[in-house]
């Protein structure tokens, strides 16, 4: 069976918990296909190639929302305002309300029901100051009578009939003691409603529907707000504040790309939609701009030491690559030949894609990286796992290069590319979290070792110059019995890095590691630091596309969309105030018994942002700086620990232990956007066999290109199929994981055909032996730009033995033809040899070829006695001829003598 056949025939799902029967039944029949996998490469003859994924098989897509819809959204939460189909819409920013003060704010009311709605009323109402985020967050998800404190109502014209809209002016009062106020005495942090009452049809007038956002009302005086006025310590000292400023977004690159030398492989995208982004107006050239402008000069040179660049490397590189042309194109050509004659390869023209238009941003993408170099030199820059992949996914794939290239490849790519040096050795996993698995791998992070340990491909060299394995593979079929893949595990720890690695997490996922101040120890070398996680779900839930992160607490769970994207960000500048203004309120006191508050490290959502939002956002940050609540902290500075507290955690965290399965820290709670189990395993098979067929090439000096290099975007293909990006909305999930499928299944198609350009091709005929020795001939073909190191390995009937070369040798793009001798039973009359192509290492490459030897039966053997008595009347004439002519002889010799 051909291996492309024999994956499209298998199902890639497994269990996972409770799972529906039918699941089940996918299960059994995974397990079966594994397990058969499995035995194949024990022994010597078997199938091979990459693997496909569920919707390449025929099946429903990967990563299709397996729990239920509660894991995204509560619905016991804001339920009326969630069936009421009326929307309000909050137009005014509502940033810097000063205690005392009375405005007009304008509303915009929408009627998205299929009924008439009239009597329309709208009031302000507000519940009691929260003193943290995590308090804030509940609160906006409360029952609308516990916002208490009310404002009267101002009646609405109207009726409003389906898809009709009409805009308010709605007064807002904070003065103390306002008869028409909202009651608010002090500054602090408020939860407001915007309180919508009317009828609908015949029905009575009720609550139909609310807008609901935080409101920071602050002192008039110095600007800041105090929400436990009684605890307020004024020797305090100022809590620090880091900002991160994302820079991500869908690069469309066509999956299925192999590496090319000495020039890189011509750029194919999907679409052209990453120049529009990078054209004036376009979104990150206004986020670009945005940042420049708020931090040039010495009025921006304290937001600028706040504030640090992430930028996701995959994008750079394909903006740095777009400036050299590129083309919009749906599909790539094949890299391999189609034939093994010398004289074609490496042609122009057998590589040049069929391209539907030439893409129309290498003058922007050139124009937008000069400015990003600029900022980079300026201030701080921060790599992104590469594409935004799930960190957590990716060490689940048990693939250390994986791992390797979705940690390490983003500083070099920064260093190469931006032309400057990036914070090294932090880890910022966009999920929120690392599982305790996961933080068995982070040693791998470091990139400030020798090139030999931290540069994947010299890595990978090292292994093979020692003979080792690149990809531990099952060693025994117990394991592939398991119904449920268990969760792969380096075999031995990596050493804790010379430099330690750190892991910014949210705070409410390390609650059982060793922990000092925001740090905690998640085994040698590896540090986690903290950050606000409440914070950082209530930034992710601004802009158009409101995210539902997993770290946050079910119970707030509910559609951000309920409330329009000006509230969200209302909601998101005033979170940031109340953190800062926490961090003060409550700050720890240290050894030395100086009170000294944890600074406040403000991590927005790693998407693709809004610029508006992001520009107000930012503005909060600058206003804080300026008015003296908060003072600038690197981000080195933030996320490294002192000597102390490092070898404190180091003692507490204990030796690394990769088989260790407990519940230290993770994920908080259930995350509906990580990447499914069916995906992970199309990730690890594929992966696993990248790194087979890239074993099996070998490098040669006088070919630019090296075999690591070569198979290395494939690699991070499968990265980009488990990015985080795109996953943490409802209303987007489906959408993403069909993206993922897409590329994962361009992967296998272009694994597919790699595998199928180095084989054995089998003689198309019977060989008939006139005996043992008689050779068996066989062309092995190699299409790769890198000669092959292979192995002959075979299956056959009992008792035979066959003799193949010790090592067979493939030219890069070539063919040779080798022999072989066999010793073959003498029954039956034909037997059928198995032979494959395989490396060095035992791995399976080729497709399994089968040659079918006559040995022996009736013709054989007639024409053998037929030799035997031909040869025996051969000799017995011989032997007539010698004593006729000594006969003549001897004659002769009588007659001279008789002379």
């Amino acid at each position: 069976m051909n291996p492309s056949d024999f994956f499209r025939s298998t199902d890639t799902y497994r269990a996972v918990g409770v799972r529906r029967q039918d699941r089940a039944r996918r299960v059994r029949a995974l397990t079966g296909s594994i397990l058969a996998a499995g035995l194949i490469a024990a022994i010597p003859v078997g199938q091979a190639g990459p693997v496909g994924t569920a919707a390449a098989q025929g099946h429903e897509l990967l990563g299709a929302p397996d729990g239920p819809m509660s894991q995204w959204r509560n619905p016991s939460v804001r339920e009326d305002d969630a069936a009421s189909g009326i929307e309000i819409r909050l137009d005014t920013p509502l940033e810097n309300i000063d205690l005392g003060t009375k405005q007009l704010v304008n509303l915009t009311i929408e009627n998205r029901s299929e009924q008439v709605v009239d009597n329309l009323s709208l009031r302000f109402q507000r519940a009691d100051a929260v003193e943290d985020t995590a308090a804030a967050r509940l609160s906006l998800t409360d029952h609308q009578s516990t916002y208490g404190y009310t404002g009267p109502f101002t009646d609405v014209a109207g009726p409003l009939r389906p898809g009709d809209s009409v805009t308010v002016a709605l007064p807002l009062d904070t003065a103390p003691g306002s008869p028409d106020g909202l009651g608010i005495g002090a500054p602090g942090v408020y939860p407001v409603m915007i309180n919508l009452n009317g009828r609908t049809g015949e029905g009575i007038i009720r609550y139909l529907t609310s807008e609901r956002f935080l409101l920071a009302v602050t002192d008039r005086t110095t600007g800041s707000l105090h929400t436990r006025t009684s605890q307020e310590n004024p020797a305090a000292e100022v809590p620090g504040i880091t900002m991160l400023w994302p820079l991500t977004a869908p690069t469309g690159l066509v999956a299925g790309e192999t590496g090319e030398a000495p020039m890189s492989a011509p750029l194919l995208l999907e679409n052209d939609d990453l120049a529009a982004q990078l054209q004036e107006g376009g979104r990150l050239d206004r986020l670009l701009d945005i940042y420049l402008e708020a931090t040039d000069g010495e009025s921006g040179s304290a937001l600028r030491e706040a504030t640090c660049l992430a930028v996701d490397p995959q994008l750079i590189e394909v903006v740095d690559r777009m400036r050299a042309g590129y083309t919009v194109a749906t599909e790539r050509l094949s890299p391999v030949s189609d034939t093994p004659r010398l004289r074609d390869s490496w042609r122009a023209d057998s590589a040049a894609p069929r391209a539907e238009q030439p893409g129309g941003g290498a003058v922007a993408a050139d124009a937008w990286l000069a400015r990003l170099r600029t900022a980079a030199g300026q201030g701080c820059t921060v790599a992104l796992p590469w594409a935004g992949t799930d960190i957590n996914a990716v060490s689940r794939t048990g693939n250390q290069w994986l791992v390797r290239e979705a940690l390490s490849r983003g500083t070099s790519i920064i260093a190469d590319v931006l032309d400057t040096e990036p914070e090294r050795n932090l880890v910022i996993p966009l999920s929120g979290y690392v599982t305790e698995s996961t933080a068995a791998w982070l040693p791998l992070a470091d990139t400030t070792g020798p090139a030999d340990t931290v540069n994947p491909e010299s890595a990978w060299e090292l292994l093979q110059q020692q003979g080792l394995p690149t990809v531990h593979h099952p060693a025994d079929t117990a394991a592939l019995e398991d119904p449920a893949m268990p969760e792969p595990y380096p075999r031995a720890a990596f050493p804790a890095p010379a430099t330690g690695v750190r892991v910014l997490v949210t705070d409410n996922s390390v609650w059982g590691a060793p922990a000092r101040g925001r740090f905690t120890g998640l085994g040698p070398g590896v540090t986690g630091v903290s950050y606000e996680g409440s914070l950082a779900a209530t930034l992710a839930a601004t802009g158009p596309e409101p995210l539902t992160v997993g770290y946050s607490n079910p119970e707030t769970r509910h559609d951000p969309n309920l409330d329009s994207e000006r509230a969200r960000l209302t909601t998101g500048n005033s979170a940031v105030r109340l953190a800062v203004d926490a961090a003060r309120q409550s700050v720890p006191v240290d050894d030395q018994g100086t009170a000294a508050p944890e600074p406040v490290i403000i991590v927005p959502p790693a998407a693709p942002a809004a610029p508006a939002a992001s520009a107000e956002l930012l503005g909060t940050v600058a206003r804080l700086l300026e008015t003296g609540q908060a003072r600038p902290l690197t981000l080195h500075e933030a996320t490294t620990p002192d000597a102390a507290t490092e070898t404190t955690l180091s003692r507490s965290a204990g030796p690394a232990d990769p088989n260790r399965r407990m519940d230290r820290f993770g994920p908080p709670f259930p995350d509906p956007s990580a990447p499914s189990d069916d995906e992970v395993l199309a990730a690890t098979q594929q992966s696993n066999y990248m790194n087979d067929l890239t074993q099996l090439m070998v490098n040669d000096p006088g070919i630019a290109l090296t075999r690591y290099a070569f198979m290395r975007p494939l690699m991070l293909d499968l990265l980009r199929g488990l990015t985080v990006i795109g996953r943490r909305n409802a209303e987007e999930y489906a959408a993403s994981t069909a993206h993922a499928d897409h590329i994962f299944t361009l992967n296998r198609e272009m694994l597919e055909k790699l595998q199928s350009s180095v084989a054995l091709l089998p003689p198309g005929y019977v060989y008939t032996r006139v005996s043992q020795s008689s050779p068996l001939l066989i062309v092995a073909r190699n299409g790769l730009p890198l000669p092959v190191d292979g192995r002959i390995s075979y299956l056959g009937p009992p008792g035979s033995v066959v003799h193949v070369p010790d090592q067979l040798w493939i030219p890069a793009k070539g063919s040779i033809m080798t022999q072989m001798t066999a010793d073959l039973p003498n029954e039956p009359d034909k037997v059928t040899l198995v032979l494959r192509l395989s490396g060095s290492q035992g791995s399976v490459v080729s497709d399994p070829v089968e040659i079918t030897v006559q040995t022996q039966g009736p013709l054989i053997g007639l024409l053998g006695r037929l030799i035997v008595g031909l040869l025996v009347l051969a000799l017995i004439l011989r032997l007539i001829q010698t004593k006729i002519m000594r006969r003549i002889r001897g004659a002769r010799n009588t007659e001279t003598h008789s002379g």
